[in-house]
């Protein structure tokens, strides 16, 4: 199993005084990004003395379209030599274009979530990346419409039975010696990168390094609530 990285997808506002929102009372500010692929809340924004684009959930948005490229689909807001399929300020969510059959019914949702016009109906980005990382994770029967939600203490526990696979099964071995020879340096150098790679799509236990990585990033940012709220959307849309 490779290591996948999705590049040079960067934040699409950083003000340290602003936050995500972003004062527009003239159009000779920059709006950044791609204008193709901006969320319809920022590429329609009209400026105004007192007025704010609120970007909050405009990288959901582009996460979107981009789904459509990683599941073999052309992007129907981006063409390079023929004209996009549909436009950013206009479109119709009925006109998106139907997603592969073999596309799991959460993936399915969850991207068409992502692509609502209305940031409002838009889920915030830490309650779809829970969403995708229950689908990957947790128990499947808590992802059937027809199931009870599990109770805080059975979620308590899954959360500490993964803790507990992090911890015991996905800890990085050294693989490289301290006490290697400065005289060899181009060497080690190539010798460490080789081993770093190794390390990084080595199956650890019953998973891959990667697949842990995902599991401890998910971790550190968790929270009953979110979870909870997360489950609850799983089973209104699938």
């Amino acid at each position: 199993s490779p290591s996948l990285v999705v590049t040079d997808f960067g934040c699409c506002l950083a003000d340290k005084n602003h936050g995500l929102y972003l004062p527009y009372n003239t159009h000779d500010i920059d709006k950044g990004g791609n204008i193709a692929l901006m969320a319809p809340e920022v590429i329609t924004a009209e400026p105004g003395p007192f007025t704010s684009i609120n970007y909050t959930k405009a990288d959901f948005w582009t996460v979107g379209t981009i789904a459509y490229e990683i599941f073999g689909m052309k992007n129907p807001f981006h063409g390079e030599k023929e004209q996009a399929a549909l436009n950013n300020y206009n479109y119709i969510e009925n006109e998106l274009p139907t997603l592969p059959d073999s596309l799991p019914s959460i993936i399915n949702a969850i991207i068409k979530n992502a692509l609502s016009r209305s940031l409002y109906k838009r889920l915030d980005s830490e309650l779809a990346a829970t969403v995708m990382q229950l689908y990957l994770w947790a128990p499947s029967s808590w992802l059937k419409s027809e199931t009870q939600l599990p109770t805080s203490n059975e979620i308590m526990q899954w959360l500490l039975c993964l803790t507990t696979k992090v911890l015991c099964e996905g800890r990085k071995t050294n693989l490289f010696s301290s006490h290697e020879s400065s005289a060899d340096t181009e060497h080690n150098i190539s010798r460490h990168n080789a081993n770093k790679r190794i390390l990084s799509i080595r199956s650890c236990g019953r998973r891959t390094m990667p697949e842990y990585q995902l599991i401890a990033s998910f971790l550190s940012r968790v929270t009953l609530a979110n979870v909870k709220n997360a489950l609850k959307w799983i089973q209104r849309n699938i």
